[in-house]
């Protein structure tokens, strides 16, 4: 196995003569198949050459050093990795450095993002915006090769790498430790020239869930409450049940949604602010995640259900 001088010892002393044994006996064992292929109307003997073109298995790594490897010769043949060998690239869409200056997002290109620029500079590294080219140069690239665009998170926790500063001496202290912000207002390059029926599909599932898992959760506890109040007529429990009915309906559903975000999310940290990402609809995480939803969702079903149920027994029972 020739070893390259670009990797440290300590890489090769992970990835040995075993190590790549392994992976090519995993390749012949996991990877490769026998398959007939029958071609009408040709003769016997012709020679026919197969190339494989394209492929469903996702293989890309990151394009964040986009036009900045300092000569134009690096930089064609960086790119010609993606089409060639990478069918995936992940753009590089850290907050801090996609807004640095409030409302003025980096999506459109400018001097600072060209290869003139970056094949003057002689320190690339200290540059802010090293491996941060600006987005839109990078889509249209990816979109004229085919490349499947994978958007990097905009947050996840690193004050040094993903928040503005602009953002940050904005908080509360009290809020700079618990750094947790809606960012669905920022407009994701994965989603441009998508078909709009494909994006609405995609959202679908968790959607379907949560409404299903709200209804399972509203039917028996509304009407428990309506039965209850209702064998319960014209006593303290009635009274309070039905308080609480009249206030549910009342409330509009996006105040109990920040009541319960403030509430359960943020002061007693017992639920995930946000919802978590992913396919794993059917997970303990994925399920908890959903809760601040659900319950939402919940609360003026409860009061509808409960309010039906009692007057529907009360007069049955009073009849």
């Amino acid at each position: 196995m020739k070893k390259s001088k670009a990797m440290k010892k300590g890489y090769w002393d992970r990835w040995n003569d075993d190590v790549q044994a392994q992976i090519d006996e995993n390749i012949e064992k996991y990877r490769k198949a026998d398959g007939v292929f029958k071609i009408k109307g040709l003769k016997a003997g012709t020679k026919v050459k197969v190339e494989q073109i394209k492929h469903d298995f996702i293989f890309g790594a990151h394009i964040f050093n986009f036009d900045q490897l300092g000569t134009d010769e690096r930089n064609e043949k960086y790119k010609a990795l993606y089409g060639d060998i990478f069918n995936s690239a992940t753009v590089a869409l850290y907050w801090k450095t996609l807004e640095p200056e409030e409302g003025a997002p980096r999506f459109e290109q400018t001097y600072r993002d060209t290869a003139e620029f970056w094949n003057t500079v002689a320190e690339p590294k200290q540059e802010p915006h090293w491996r941060r080219p600006a987005v839109d140069p990078v889509i249209d690239f990816c979109e004229s090769k085919g490349i499947r665009i994978h958007g990097h998170p905009l947050v996840w926790g690193s004050y040094k790498w993903h928040y503005p500063a602009w953002l940050y001496n904005k908080l509360p202290l009290e809020w700079r430790s618990r750094l947790q912000l809606d960012v669905a207002h920022v407009n994701m390059p994965e989603f441009r020239n998508q078909p709009v029926w494909d994006v609405f599909v995609a959202q679908l599932p968790p959607t379907i869930l949560i409404n299903v898992y709200s209804s399972l959760f509203a039917v028996p506890i509304g009407l428990l409450l309506g039965i209850y109040a209702a064998l319960r007529k014209n006593k303290w429990q009635d009274h309070t049940i039905s308080t609480l009915v009249m206030v549910l309906i009342s409330v509009p559903s996006y105040v109990t949604a920040f009541l319960v975000q403030y509430v359960l999310c943020f002061k007693l940290d017992l639920l995930p602010l946000t919802m978590k990402s992913g396919y794993d609809y059917f997970t303990w995480d994925m399920f908890k995640s959903m809760l601040p939803a659900v319950l939402s969702m919940s609360f003026g079903s409860i009061a509808s259900y409960c309010r039906f149920t009692r007057a529907e027994l009360t007069e049955v029972l009073t009849g």
